[in-house]
């Protein structure tokens, strides 16, 4: 105990002073989450080594207790919780509302495994609040227990029922919006890319997508924003690289975190194929040469983990699991995409905001400079514990979907 106790206070201090980029707004504050999750970490760990709980299962338990879903309720917003689809969801109405009324459906972040509707609801309540919209929040199944296809499938499912019976939840189906941070954005652009393809005579087509920091493909784990962001930030590329190991339902040993680190996770046939193309550093535009690391791994290396390309080839390029592989966008809706600089995932939504251009696809492109991933997620405890920019960020989304949706 004494080893375990002594451990945490050299963690936490450790962290605590953890070396962050000088442009970084509030570093204070950003310590103070990257030392929370660390800690988290160790402790999940720790308890796994010595019993029978999984580590997601202790991080999922501490989040929960450190994120204290308080169930926030404002008077002006109805809450319901339903089912859709055999997908638990959460429904949130102004009570302003008396005829059809445009809709958001909310998929929360969290790496996929973490976080739920209630540790979202303050978020959710805020968002349903300051649009004047009714909003769906969804609770999908997480990995490990329930890994790809499960939750794109669950999101999926209570979407189509939103667009097939919103009627008689007074929500306007031909006004309807997907949207989510992180791995949420992940999974509604995912819908929304499979919803393009539905005849809309059957299902009405989604009207916008905002895609809030979003993860969107697992091809390349050595991009710009990967390279800068590797360490030193609240998530950084071992740890999205365990995010996506979750949801690719493979065991996140050394040697396979190794492989995803050094891009040997696939083929050369699939790393020169065109999929090549829609991660291409020329993609991107000037602002990302701030702080430009260039890579360090061979261009055409020919080693790689085959056992490991052979499970996970079909997977990274499936478009409903990596949007940013998608052939075609052109028959999606119109986008809002917001990335951070300080974030391993910046430059995934920076290379689908530039395909959605030149698929015609209407898209505004938000860049938050000095901030890092997670910036706009719930906040821990208290709003005291709310980043500034979060704010005023919120604040910009919220008036994109007035006056888009």
């Amino acid at each position: 105990m004494t080893l375990l106790t002594a451990g945490l206070v050299i963690l936490i201090s450790y962290s605590l002073y953890t070396p962050l980029p000088s442009e970084i707004n509030e570093p204070g504050l950003a310590r103070t989450y990257i030392a929370a999750f660390k800690t988290a970490n160790f402790l999940a760990y720790t308890v796994e080594l010595f019993t029978t709980f999984h580590h997601v299962n202790v991080i999922r338990w501490l989040v929960n207790v450190v994120y204290s879903p308080v169930l926030t309720r404002y008077s002006d917003i109805t809450v319901e919780n339903l089912n859709f689809n055999g997908i638990p969801v959460r429904l949130y109405r102004p009570s302003s509302v008396t005829d059809l009324t445009p809709c958001i459906v909310y998929f929360h972040g969290g790496g996929w495994i973490l976080f739920s509707v209630d540790t979202y609801d303050l978020l959710t309540s805020e968002l349903s609040r300051s649009t004047n919209t009714i909003v769906i929040a969804v609770d999908y199944r997480k990995p490990p227990e329930y890994p790809y296809p499960y939750p794109f499938d669950d999101c999926l499912r209570a979407t189509q029922h939103v667009l097939q019976n919103g009627q008689q939840y007074l929500i306007d189906v031909n006004r309807v919006a997907v949207a989510g941070d992180g791995a949420g954005g992940n999974l509604a652009a995912a819908v929304a890319l499979r919803l393009s393809e539905e005849d809309p005579t059957y299902t009405p087509h989604i009207k916008l997508q905002v895609l809030i920091q979003p993860a969107l493909q697992a091809l390349s784990f050595d991009t710009p924003s990967y390279r800068q962001n590797a360490v030193n930030t609240l998530v950084g590329r071992t740890q999205m690289i365990l995010f996506w190991c979750h949801y690719l339902d493979v065991q996140p040993t050394q040697g396979t975190i190794n492989s995803f680190q050094s891009n040997q996770h696939l083929s050369p046939s699939i790393k020169n194929s065109i999929y090549s193309l829609y991660i291409s550093e020329l993609q991107l535009p000037e602002c990302i040469k701030i702080n430009y690391i260039p890579s360090s791994l061979a261009r055409h290396c020919p080693d790689y983990d085959k056992q490991l390309a052979q499970k996970l080839e079909s997977k990274v390029v499936d478009p409903f699991l990596s949007p940013l592989m998608a052939d075609n966008l052109s028959k999606l809706p119109r986008a809002y995409v917001l990335v951070s600089e300080y974030d391993v995932l910046r430059d995934d939504g920076l290379l689908y905001a530039s395909r959605l251009r030149q698929a015609n696809v209407p898209v505004v492109l938000r860049y938050v400079r000095d901030q890092m991933q997670g910036f706009m997620a719930p906040a821990m405890f208290s709003d005291y514990f709310k980043f500034t920019a979060a704010n005023v960020t919120w604040y910009e989304v919220y008036e994109y979907i007035n006056l888009n949706l």
